[in-house]
């Protein structure tokens, strides 16, 4: 009768833990809302992530390599002029041989018709004592962007007037002129492709190398066309 009256209430506790537990119901889940300021660090965090993705860092952009652009030609070395060559020059002059330092150039454009260009490069002596010129100069070319060119190169034995040049050893006293006449035909060159930007120009064998840029780039003429030149003339 005791254990009755003290064990009633302890009975009936188990009793309702054990309903409780034998019950099919899931427990409903637990729904935890954001944290206080969460958003606002999310925001800011994609902000940084789409800085970095649109900006590269001061040391990357330092330590990013060079592009590849060609030397300006007044900055070539003598050997590397000298590689603009595609024909040496020829015939052996009277000593002292004109240098580049010794002369200007010009350039003068005479004609055009039916797929042919007539011009002429003159050459001024511009030193104080004599110097003289191979018979034939030596000629090269380099396109605007300052690479090397292959045209294909001639040496004509007539003028544009169609006279026969004969190749003779030329001296200029200071103040002289000579001139070497050009002409380019066949497949002339689209404005899109590359083309002339400086002619490379050797005045006597084994001398160094001039590379003279005309006033205007000669938009025609490009890697394939035919370009004749002649002797030295006065």
């Amino acid at each position: 009768m005791n254990c009755a009256r003290r064990c009633g209430p302890l009975i009936l506790a188990v009793a309702v833990l054990l309903g409780a537990c034998s019950s099919s119901e899931p427990p409903e889940p637990i729904v935890r809302g954001p944290l206080p300021g969460a958003d606002a660090d999310r925001e800011a965090l994609d902000r940084v992530r789409s800085d970095n993705l649109g900006q590269s860092s001061p040391d990357a952009a330092e330590s990013a390599p060079a592009t590849n652009a060609p030397k300006p030609i007044t900055d070539l070395t003598s050997e590397e002029r000298r590689a603009f060559l595609l024909l040496e020059a020829k015939g052996e002059p009277q000593e002292p041989s004109c240098t580049p330092k010794d002369v200007i150039f010009r350039y003068q454009f005479n004609d055009a018709a039916a797929g042919h260009r007539y011009a002429l490069i003159e050459v001024e002596n511009i030193s104080a004592q004599d110097c003289g010129l191979g018979f034939f100069p030596g000629m090269g070319v380099a396109s605007t962007d300052g690479e090397p060119m292959s045209p294909r190169l001639e040496v004509s034995d007539r003028a544009m007037s169609n006279e026969p040049v004969t190749p003779r050893a030329i001296v200029l006293s200071p103040g002289g002129k000579a001139f070497t006449e050009i002409e380019w035909t066949g497949e002339l060159a689209e404005n899109w492709q590359p083309h002339l930007g400086a002619f490379a120009i050797q005045l006597a064998p084994g001398d160094d190398v001039a590379m003279y840029e005309p006033p205007e780039p000669i938009i025609d003429l490009g890697n394939g066309t035919t370009l004749r030149f002649t002797a030295w003339q006065q």
